[in-house]
């Protein structure tokens, strides 16, 4: 008999898959995230992306890339609260394609792009399942806070997309099982590019830092300073680079001046419990669509909660209950801190006489209610995940990747302090990077738990649908209001002559009002931004969505609004006396 095994010619090696077969393969194996960011680049051409108009006070970042491009030379607006820095960069770079109001939008399309992604990447390092972590890519890049920021040249939404991608590079280099400096520093030099556009991308890797603090990978040593060093030198560098830049080249613009003075002088403890109830109200809205998909298993929820875990519930919910009820005492209700999603819908109220109410009382309490309800569902995840208590290296051990998150998450919420502090007022934007953490983080308490999967695609849709139309429309309103606007100026009536909400009087009279030293004037309605800005506008012309007292009507032209009952009219008034 022939020996076969030891004839060479008889070995065979596998044949590798061709390239194409195995591109099908990738693509079949990540066909949930496919459907979702085909979804979202698909929208983006129902949304008019490329409207010539500013939005709400974007244009101080619109007006930093043209000036940055002009001088060559980086240039941050005096009126930026934000870095910025990162962001007006990235925004030059897309210049190339034309530098429009559109182009830079586009910008803010790409990273929130990117940004979804990562959160998808970052719930498989949790070991979410493919369709679990394609819905928590879904719920964050079509909640309608996301959705809307994503399309403005605002610095929230670049900002939670460099988020997301830094704490999947930061968690995949941190793997229990072995650890990879070069996915670290990967995410340090990704939190260095958030700490460029917000200042409270520095706290992205104190979060990680104190990950591994308390999970025990790290001493008090030589080794672990540099560890440590790999994990935080690139939002250091960024943070000295900077303010060097600052203090040698065109100084520091005044808003973050008033900004550090007021984060320090804050009074934290007033806002502290306003700030805290709100955010645990707008978290659970978010979350809402996974309470009800596992509503119907909630008790398999239930039964794992441990005693520490019940214990954890009843304090928790009691002190939440308790702030709800004074924040409800107040009259307050859903949308608590109404700034680019309202009862007019999404983007923010920036006329004179803005669009007419789209969510009425009725539904606003229906909202709280379901808000209310998700914060709970949110507390008793968090009470499911509390188990019994461990002590010294095996308590330590235990700690996983979702530790890392939940202290990002943590820094991240107290980073919407002082921003708060500045506006003393908290506004919804600030909560955005909140959203896909926790989002992330629910749908990792939830392993093993059933979740309908045809209720949650249901609610997506919904909320998608939600999001995509009512972007469109106030895009729409908005390019209407600057092609009227321009039109009125085409005419012969000056820009200073024209009240047309907050961008377009900010983008057309600021910098040159500041060149000739006007100052604002005395007029029968005085918005926040004719103010705050010192705006030299007299108001003789108004851009509004419907008549205003002792103002006549010009003329008025319809505007595209889908799925609202009644039409839509843009209006342009006159003043009847002329200014004093």
């Amino acid at each position: 008999m022939r020996n076969v095994l030891a004839s060479p010619s008889r070995l065979r090696t596998p044949r590798r898959a061709a390239p194409g077969a195995r591109a099908l393969r990738f693509l079949s194996d990540h066909r949930y995230i496919l459907v979702v960011l085909t979804a979202f680049v698909a929208s983006a051409f129902v949304v008019p992306t490329l409207t010539h108009a500013a939005l709400w006070d974007d244009w101080v970042y619109v007006r930093s890339v043209e000036t940055s491009i002009q001088r060559h030379s980086l240039f941050v607006h005096e009126l930026s609260v934000a870095t910025a820095a990162f962001q007006v960069i990235w925004g030059a770079l897309f210049s190339i394609f034309g530098l429009t109001l559109g182009t830079l939008r586009v910008s803010v399309v790409t990273l929130s792009l990117l940004g979804t992604l990562a959160l998808y990447g970052l719930c498989r390092e949790l070991r979410i399942d493919k369709f679990r972590a394609a819905a928590c890519a879904a719920l964050f890049a079509f909640n309608p806070l996301t959705y809307v920021l994503s399309f403005s040249f605002m610095t929230d939404a670049p900002f939670t997309s460099l988020l997301c991608i830094a704490a999947y590079f930061y968690v995949k280099g941190l793997r229990p099982a072995v650890t990879d400096t070069r996915w670290i520093v990967a995410g340090s030099v990704v939190a260095a590019m958030a700490t460029l556009v917000r200042e409270q991308g520095v706290l992205i890797p104190i979060g990680v830092a104190t990950y591994l603090v308390i999970a025990g990978r790290i001493r008090f040593d030589l080794p672990s300073l540099k560890f440590l060093l790999s994990v935080g030198g690139g939002p250091l560098a960024a943070t000295i680079g900077y303010t060097a830049w600052q203090r040698l080249g065109p100084g520091v613009p005044y808003w973050q001046r008033t900004f550090l003075s007021d984060a320090i002088h804050a009074d934290y403890a007033s806002l502290g419990w306003r700030i805290t109830t709100v955010t645990a109200a707008y978290l659970g809205l978010a979350a809402l669509p996974i309470a009800l998909a596992t509503l119907p298993q909630l008790r398999h929820v239930v039964t794992r909660i441990s005693k520490a875990g019940w214990v954890t519930f009843a304090t928790a919910g009691a002190i939440t209950a308790g702030m709800l009820l004074a924040l409800l005492r107040h009259g307050g209700s859903m949308p608590f801190s109404e700034s680019w999603w309202g009862p007019v819908g999404v983007g923010p109220r920036d006329l004179i006489y803005s669009r007419p109410v789209a969510l009425g009382p009725t539904v606003l309490t229906w909202l709280t209610d379901a808000a209310i309800f998700g914060a709970f569902f949110l507390i008793l995840i968090v009470a499911s995940s509390v188990k019994a208590s461990r002590h010294g290296a095996s308590a330590r051990g235990a700690i996983g990747p979702a530790g890392c998150i939940l202290a990002i998450v943590i820094w991240q919420f107290i980073g919407t302090f002082p921003p708060s502090a500045h506006f003393t007022i908290l506004l919804d934007r600030y909560l955005l990077p909140l959203f896909p953490l926790v989002l992330c983080l629910v749908f990792y308490a939830l392993r093993g738990v059933r979740i309908w999967a045809g209720v949650l695609v249901g609610l997506l849709a919904a909320l998608a649908f939600y999001s995509v139309v009512e972007t469109r429309n106030w895009l729409v309103m908005e390019g209407k209001v600057w092609q009227v606007a321009e039109g009125l100026h085409r005419s012969g009536v000056g820009y200073n002559q024209i009240e047309a909400g907050a961008a377009w009087d900010g983008y057309h009279t600021y910098d040159q009002a500041r060149l000739k030293g006007e100052h604002a004037v005395a007029l029968p309605f005085q918005p926040w931004w004719l103010w705050s800005w010192d705006l030299p506008i007299d108001g003789t012309y108004v851009v509004a969505m419907g008549p205003y007292p002792g103002y006549h009507v010009v003329s008025k032209q319809e505007v595209s609004q889908w799925f609202h009952h009644d039409k839509v009219f843009m209006f342009i008034l006159k003043r009847d006396t002329p200014i004093p």
